[in-house]
């Protein structure tokens, strides 16, 4: 598992951002390979693409992710999971995404925890839950007038959205 923690450190540019093309490249060819943590002990990183968690195939939830949660969008992959991790997460799978800022972040039932400030700090000394900081779906919105709340709310792309989210929560 060497290999995947130093191409993944090997991406981070001088300014700590990290190219998403070729993290998800990398995270293909490692999928798969299972990673034991420092922290918490006793649990391991499945390494794997949105594909390999229990929200494969539902694009929407990663554009939520990406959109919904922190301050200012971001762009992200999924690097992994921990599996029968004790969450709040479905089916206690706490998927690991990877931000073009270079932060770690686990989604746990509509909250993002930054976990790790890099691939590094993830690998060497483990992963940090509850996170270092913590984003409730939403709450990115609650400096936002009424009105520009509401015309996000009732925007095209929020309302496939919602949709798409019952649909998979049903199914």
């Amino acid at each position: 598992c060497d290999g995947i923690e130093s191409e993944l450190a090997g991406l981070y540019t001088e300014g700590g951002r990290i190219d998403l093309d070729e993290v998800a490249s990398v995270v293909k060819r490692y999928s798969g390979t299972i990673i034991p943590l420092k922290e918490p002990k006793g649990y391991s990183l499945r390494v794997c693409g949105q594909d390999g968690t229990v929200y494969s195939g539902d694009e929407e939830e990663l554009e939520a992710w990406k959109d919904f949660y922190l301050p200012e969008r971001m762009e992200m992959v999924v690097i992994g999971a921990v599996d029968n991790f004790p969450c709040e997460a479905f089916d206690q799978e706490l998927v690991l995404l990877l931000c073009e800022d270079g932060n770690i972040y686990a989604y746990e039932d509509e909250v993002l925890h930054l976990v790790a400030r890099n691939v590094k700090e993830l690998f060497e000394t483990g992963l940090t839950f509850p996170g270092l900081e913590c984003y409730k779906m939403g709450e990115c919105f609650e400096d936002l007038t009424e009105e520009e709340y509401n015309e996000v709310m009732e925007s095209d792309e929020m309302k496939k959205m919602n949709e798409e989210f019952q649909k998979f929560h049903e199914s």
